[in-house]
Formats: structure tokens, C-alpha cells, sequence
């Protein structure tokens, strides 16, 4: 752990600063050992976070650096895009709503707008959840290609977290054929007792699923008779905000 505290030290070093460092210098203004500053660097260069010019020998921030700043960019914009339409929703259903993007295998919240329930589920922001379970993990996994999907459900480890937890590659693909099909997921106990969720695709103008609208309830409120609504209220939301991000990638 005080190696990669010492690691992200250098890389706080050179966000601060505007202009090419070397080993020496770092090493003298975060009190580090020269040899132990190097090797940092190194290990910083081969993944991509540092970039050392061959000519002066000197460090700069590497473009995984500016991948990184340029994800959580986009990510800012997605929740500022979102955010309007998600309050709508929370107010118009009096539910929490969540927007979740995929990590690998798993997804993650990245906004939250609360409903007016005293009784609710423990969502927060930046809650990782494995990508087979819930609703919102199977929505962003049916509308992946198919080949990519595939190829990504082999990562999958089917944990059962409850009874009802999907529990087989083969469960799953025909969960995800009936979600293509109707154009939203729902889940019942798969994560959480007593939980259940629906959620809806957010799409860029290529068709290339980005995110997902969560509707998170309860199982004594999301019955048949409030699934209908439920489901209307969240699709109209996600159309709304479709038709935004396709005009947005059409530039």
C-alpha cells in the first residue's frame, strides 16, 4: 500500500506542475529515495501514466493519464445531461431513479436522483455491483454485439447473493433475449432482498448502449399494478434522453 500511495504522490507531482520532471527533482520534493523514485517511474512509464522523453530525460503525464481525465470528463456530461430527466422521473413515480454505466463486469452508479420513500434501498453513488445481478447490470449487458457479449460473459462469476440471483451463463443470455425484445429489465431479490428494479438503455446516435436508468422499488411496490406505469414513465424518460444523445453524436 506505500508503494501505490507513493506512486499516485508522483502523479499528484505532476498534475500540479506545467512542465516536463526529472527523477532527481521528484525525488527531492516528495522526499523519496532517488532509486525508489525511478523504480516508480518505470513501473508509471510501462503502464502508460508517465511518458519519459529519450532526449532531455526528463517525465511527463502519459495519454493513460489523459484517458482516465477524459472518462470522468465524460462522465460529469453524462450525469449533467441526465440529471433533469432523472428528477422528473423520481418525482413522477415517487421512487429513487439511478444512471449506471458497465466496468467490465461490473456497474456502477454515477447519479442519483431520491424519491420521496421512507423505505428504500441502500443505492449510493459509486456503488459497484456484479453486472449479472439487478436489473440495470442485465440492461447494459443485452444491447452489447453479441460477439463482444459472449466473449464478456465468460469473465462473469456467477455469485448467487440471494435465492434469486441468476446463477448460469445460460440463465442469463435468456434474460438478456427477452430484455432486446421488450426494451427494458427488471429484477426481483437478485442483489437485495426485497429489492426490485427496472431499468432502460441510454443509446449514442450509433446505437451503442452508454448508460442506464434504473427505477429502484421494492417488491411490495412494484406490482402489477404499478409496473405498467412504472414502465411508461421510465421508457418516456429514456426516449426523451436518447433523442438528446443521438443529436449530440450526429457532430
Amino acid at each position: 500500500m506505500k508503494t501505490v500511495k507513493k506512486a499516485l504522490e508522483i502523479l499528484d507531482h505532476f498534475a500540479k506542475s506545467d512542465r516536463e520532471l526529472g527523477v532527481t527533482e521528484i525525488a527531492k520534493h516528495l522526499d523519496f529515495h532517488k532509486s525508489t523514485t525511478h523504480a516508480l517511474l518505470a513501473t508509471l512509464k510501462e503502464a502508460g501514466y508517465v511518458i519519459l522523453d529519450p532526449r532531455t530525460k526528463k517525465y511527463s503525464l502519459g495519454f493513460k493519464s489523459l484517458e482516465l481525465a477524459d472518462h470522468i470528463a465524460y462522465q460529469r456530461d453524462l450525469r449533467e445531461l441526465c440529471l433533469p430527466a432523472m428528477g422528473e422521473l423520481a418525482t413522477a413515480i415517487q421512487e429513487d431513479v439511478s444512471l449506471s454505466i458497465r466496468n467490465e463486469t461490473s456497474r456502477i452508479c454515477i447519479a442519483l436522483a431520491r424519491g420521496p420513500q421512507h423505505v428504500r434501498l441502500n443505492i449510493t453513488l459509486g456503488m459497484s455491483v456484479p453486472v449479472h445481478c439487478g436489473a440495470a447490470g442485465k440492461c447494459l449487458l443485452a444491447f452489447v454485439e453479441e460477439t463482444a457479449a459472449d466473449q464478456l460473459l465468460d469473465k462473469v462469476e456467477f455469485i448467487r447473493f440471494t435465492p434469486h440471483s441468476i446463477s448460469s451463463k445460460k440463465q442469463l443470455l435468456g434474460e438478456l433475449s427477452t430484455i432486446r425484445r421488450q426494451g427494458y429489465a427488471e429484477s426481483r431479490e437478485e442483489f437485495f432482498r426485497d429489492a426490485a428494479a427496472l431499468a432502460f438503455p441510454l443509446f449514442a446516435g450509433n446505437r451503442q448502449i452508454l448508460a442506464v436508468y434504473s427505477i429502484h422499488s421494492t417488491v411490495n411496490r412494484l406490482t402489477d399494478d404499478t409496473r405498467e406505469r412504472f414502465v411508461t414513465a421510465g421508457m418516456e424518460a429514456a426516449e426523451r434522453t436518447n433523442a438528446i444523445l443521438k443529436n449530440l453524436h450526429q457532430y
